[in-house]
């Protein structure tokens, strides 16, 4: 539910600017729709859940588990934090998961947006202090 309601503000950004050109805009919409959600936790398992009943219907379901794979480390990284992280870090490393599944029939885009949000999920490691995979 969560993906399909990203897709839909996503669209509609997409009519007057892109992705590149505005990362600011999309990132305020991801972050209005966690503002709903309970926690960001849960936000991020909803999301995930969404992308993988999205691939199983998809005909090109491997880029979308990469996606769901990246935001799999993401969610673990959230869970394990021994330190705050920043909503900046989550969100964009979310605006860059839904990004590479929304243009994963453009290869070269496509793995831009997944080495973007592995890149920040890593950030999100680093910030978080996790460790070992010991919860905080």
């Amino acid at each position: 539910m969560i993906l399909f309601a990203i897709n839909t503000q996503f669209d509609d950004l997409d009519e007057f600017t892109t992705f590149r050109a505005d990362l600011d805009a999309y990132l305020k919409v991801l972050s209005t729709l966690f503002a709903q959600a309970p926690s960001t936790k849960s936000a991020l398992i909803e999301l995930h859940a969404s992308i993988l009943r999205h691939a199983r219907s998809d005909l090109a379901p491997k880029e979308h588990l990469a996606a769901a794979a990246v935001l799999f480390g993401l969610t673990r990284a959230v869970q394990q934090a021994r330190r705050a992280v920043p909503d900046s870090a989550v969100l964009n490393t979310v605006a860059y998961i839904v990004q590479a599944t929304r243009t994963r029939i453009y290869q070269a885009e496509h793995g831009e947006h997944l080495e973007m949000a592995r890149s920040w999920m890593a950030h999100v490691y680093l910030v978080g202090d996790v460790e070992g995979g010991e919860p905080r």
